[in-house]
């Protein structure tokens, strides 16, 4: 029981960082849109 417990929480772990990364890439992308825009505007 309790190392199903740990194992579970290693997955929600690893699920957690793979979600910050996506984020970070997100950012990113979302970040270089904007200079796009700006950049086409003028």
């Amino acid at each position: 029981m309790q190392i199903e417990r740990e194992v579970m929480l290693g997955q929600y772990q690893r699920y957690g960082r793979m979600l910050q990364r996506m984020n970070a890439t997100l950012q990113i992308v979302l970040e270089v849109e904007l200079v796009v825009k700006a950049f086409l505007s003028h």
